[in-house]
């Protein structure tokens, strides 16, 4: 048997202060103190850019319910707080919902540019909305919908969260913009 090995134990306890400056001093070289508790003008540790140390270091922030942030300037100045805790904006059936509204509005103002089109037909004829629906709705929703898949993979790629496009529709047809459908805006959480 060998001889127990003796383990000094530090009786002084890190602050918050002090635990954050260790961390980001792993991704960053630090430099002075800046205005705020948590921030330091920084500098990307072996020859990293400061983007890509950030990247890392909010990899490592995530499990602590923390994030920081670089403000621009020489040298930039690096800034840690408390991850928002709220949620997305709008839960997956409401999405869903406002995806089968919209979807119903495009769909109404093709079956109105058709029986503008051919005034032989009424706008709630089932075939008018069938052919509305095959030519007019998949494709207008079909582009939306791929738009905010191709949003929420490049944003994937980028470390940023994003959820899907909402769309927004008025079932009306206007000579000047006939596809009903008026603007897809992004879901941002209001606390970032």
């Amino acid at each position: 048997m060998t001889e127990a090995e003796i383990h000094l134990l530090d009786t002084e306890t890190w602050g918050q202060h002090e635990l954050l400056e260790v961390i980001c001093s792993r991704y960053f070289v630090l430099g002075s103190q800046g205005l705020a508790e948590y921030s330091w003008e920084v500098n990307g540790r072996e020859g990293r850019s400061p983007s890509a140390s950030l990247r890392s270091l909010n990899r490592h922030l995530k499990d602590l319910s923390l994030i920081a942030v670089l403000d621009e300037g020489d040298p930039p100045l690096l800034s840690v707080g408390g991850l928002p805790s709220q949620v997305m904006v709008m839960p997956a059936w409401q999405q869903a919902l406002v995806w089968a509204l919209v979807t119903g509005f495009v769909t109404m103002a093709g079956s109105l540019w058709i029986a503008h089109l051919d005034p032989t037909s009424t706008t709630l004829e089932s075939a008018a909305l069938q052919t509305a629906l095959v030519f007019f709705t998949l494709p207008v929703m079909g582009s939306v919908l791929l738009a905010s898949y191709a949003r929420i993979f490049v944003s994937t790629a980028f470390e940023v969260d994003s959820n899907h496009l909402i769309p927004l529709a008025f079932p009306v047809m206007s000579p000047d913009w006939p596809f009903s459908l008026i603007s897809a805006i992004g879901q941002m959480r209001p606390d970032l």
